[in-house]
C-alpha cells in the first residue's frame, strides 16, 4: 500500500458549517469571549475607492446622512436620476472635473484612507494579527497598550519637518 500524505487526507467526521442565524452566532462568540465590532447607525463619512462608486452605495449612504468621499471612474457620467444619491454623485462627479482628481482628493481628505491602512498594516506587523487575551477587558488593555508602543515608535523614529523660509 503506497503513502498517503496526511495533509491530503481529510477525515471524514469533519463537517463544514455555514452560519445562518448570525445574531446567535454573535451571541456565541460574546459568551466565549470573543471580540465582535459592532458599528453604529450614526455614520459620520465613508471613504472609499474607486469601486464603491455605485449608485446603490451612495443611496445608502446619503439615507444614513453621512458624506461619501469616493473618487469616481475615470469614465463617469452624471446620472438623471433625482434620487439624493444621484445627486450627491453628480456633484463629486462635477467636483472632480472642475477641480482634477488629485486636487479633488486632497480638498475632500481622501488621502486619509492611505495613513489609517498604514496604521493597521503597521499595527499588523509589529504587534501581530490577533489577540492574546481571551477576555474583553483584558483585550482592550492589551490593544490600548500596544497602540501607545506604536506612538512611542512612531514619536522617537518620525521625522519632524519644517519650513524653510529665505
Amino acid at each position: 500500500m503506497p503513502a498517503v500524505k496526511s495533509s491530503l487526507v481529510q477525515p471524514a467526521y469533519k463537517t463544514e458549517y455555514r452560519v445562518r442565524n448570525w445574531r446567535q452566532y454573535e451571541q456565541g462568540l460574546c459568551s466565549r469571549g470573543y471580540v465582535t465590532t459592532r458599528f453604529s447607525d450614526q455614520v459620520e463619512r465613508f471613504t472609499a475607492d474607486e469601486a464603491y462608486d455605485k449608485m446603490a452605495v451612495h443611496d445608502l449612504v446619503t439615507a444614513r446622512g453621512a458624506d461619501l468621499v469616493a473618487p469616481p471612474t475615470k469614465n463617469a457620467r452624471l446620472s438623471r436620476s433625482g434620487a439624493a444619491g444621484a445627486r450627491a454623485r453628480n456633484a463629486t462627479v462635477e467636483s472632480v472635473r472642475e477641480f482634477g482628481r488629485r486636487e479633488w482628493k486632497k480638498r475632500r481628505g481622501y488621502y486619509q484612507q492611505a495613513r489609517v491602512e498604514n496604521s493597521f498594516y503597521r499595527y499588523r506587523q509589529l504587534i501581530g494579527g490577533r489577540l492574546r487575551s481571551r477576555n474583553a477587558a483584558a483585550q482592550e488593555t492589551e490593544t490600548g497598550i500596544a497602540i501607545n508602543v506604536l506612538n512611542r515608535m512612531l514619536e522617537l523614529g518620525a521625522p519632524r519637518s519644517e519650513p524653510i523660509h529665505n
